[in-house]
C-alpha cells in the first residue's frame, strides 16, 4: 500500500502534498502533533491508514451524505488521528462495504440492444 492508494481511498481531494508529507511521516516514524491542546503520536502502517480512509469514506458519503466541503481536508484527519476514531471491527467492516461497491462500480455494463 502506499499514498496513492490512500489518496484513491479518501473522499476529499485537496492540498495532496501536504497530505503526502504527512502520511509518509505518519507511516515512518510517527508524528508528534497537538489536537485541542492534547499531545499524540500519530502512527500508523499504510495499509491501517488506507482501510481508515476507506471506512470514513463510507461513513461520509454512504451514510452521512456529507457535502465535500464538511468532509477535513486529508492532511487534517492524518494530523488529527482520526482514523483511530473508529474501532479496528468497524473499521474493517465500512472498508470492506466501501470496497464491494467501488469494485460493482469498475465492473463493465452490459448494453442491451433493443
Amino acid at each position: 500500500m502506499s499514498f496513492e492508494d490512500f489518496w484513491k481511498a479518501y473522499p476529499r481531494k485537496s492540498k495532496k502534498a501536504v497530505a503526502r508529507a504527512t502520511f509518509k511521516e505518519i507511516t515512518n516514524h510517527g508524528k508528534m502533533t497537538t489536537t485541542c491542546g492534547v499531545k499524540i503520536l500519530a502512527k500508523a502502517t499504510p495499509e491501517e491508514l488506507v482501510e481508515a480512509a476507506l471506512a470514513f469514506r463510507w461513513k461520509m458519503r454512504i451514510e452521512e451524505e456529507q457535502e465535500e466541503r464538511f468532509i477535513p481536508m486529508p492532511s487534517t484527519w492524518l494530523n488529527q488521528a482520526r482514523f483511530e476514531d473508529t474501532d479496528e471491527d468497524e473499521r474493517k467492516e465500512l472498508a470492506d462495504k466501501m470496497r464491494t461497491l467501488l469494485e460493482r462500480m469498475e465492473k463493465p455494463r452490459l448494453s442491451v440492444v433493443g
